[in-house]
């Protein structure tokens, strides 16, 4: 059923938007009393969140910071890359690298997220390039290494430009190995 409800919401289907928003909505009122079944929680905030704008994500943002389960903050920083508003994407990188935002650890994986919505993909390639010494120095370093970071971002680029700028960064990265 998750797979069809997800494949549902991702073409748009207006019954599952519409049943998504109502049970995001129902939640937001009662944010103590979650009643979305765990098993479609990334589908229904992912949805909502898509299809919603400020409020919606501002709200599925708060909960993150208050998540205590594993499984709940990974579903709730996924989805809060759903997003189609790009200012709103462009903020979520920018808290990806403000520790007092989001825990570090969780920076390359919002980076990736990000960089997979049709949306974020270009946002998230120029805010990677332009904070990349910031990015690599103080959050991928030795953990993600860079490379897998851009591996993931630029994995949907198809246009010559996009190849050559890919190529620079891991020019650069191979320097910085060696």
């Amino acid at each position: 059923m998750s797979e069809v409800s997800s494949i549902a919401c991702d073409f748009d289907l207006p019954e599952c938007i519409t049943d998504a928003k109502r049970q995001f909505d129902d939640w937001m009122k009662k944010p103590q009393d979650n009643k979305i079944n765990p098993d479609m929680r990334y589908i229904i905030y992912c949805t909502a969140i898509r299809t919603g704008g400020e409020e919606e994500w501002n709200f599925a943002y708060r909960q993150y910071k208050q998540s205590t389960t594993a499984s709940e903050t990974d579903n709730l920083l996924r989805s809060l890359a759903c997003s189609e508003v790009p200012w709103i994407l462009q903020r979520y990188l920018q808290y990806a690298i403000t520790p007092e935002e989001i825990r570090k650890q969780e920076t390359g994986s919002i980076l990736v997220n990000v960089a997979s919505n049709k949306i974020g993909r270009s946002i998230a390639w120029n805010f990677v390039q332009s904070k990349w010494d910031y990015i690599h120095d103080d959050y991928l370093a030795g953990y993600w290494n860079g490379g897998g970071v851009i591996k993931q971002v630029a994995r949907v680029f198809n246009t010559e430009f996009e190849l050559q700028q890919v190529c620079t960064i891991n020019i650069l990265l191979l320097r910085l190995k060696n």
